[in-house]
């Protein structure tokens, strides 16, 4: 919605906020998905269901340091912490 109204440039701290947000909580899912699959299924079941756990769960790295640094560096510039 910020880049559809105010532009690309007045998106892309929000947007930077979300890839990290979303980037981590890929790998907490994925932890958690595999702790059920081993709860509830064992042996080779248990090797197919992480085979399609993978193949679910396919993302992109993130740079993520390179993100939290455009971050920190407008949260800096800002002097607090900013939504935008």
């Amino acid at each position: 919605k910020i880049a559809e109204t105010q532009g690309e440039a007045a998106a892309a701290l929000p947007i930077a906020y979300a890839r990290s947000y979303v980037s981590d909580a890929m790998v907490t899912v994925e932890v958690a998905a595999r702790r059920v699959v081993a709860y509830c299924v064992e042996g080779d079941d248990a090797r197919v269901r992480i085979g399609v756990l993978r193949r679910l769960l396919k993302h992109e790295p993130l740079d993520a340091i390179g993100v939290r640094q455009q971050i920190a560096h407008r949260v800096v510039e800002a002097g607090r912490y900013i939504a935008q």
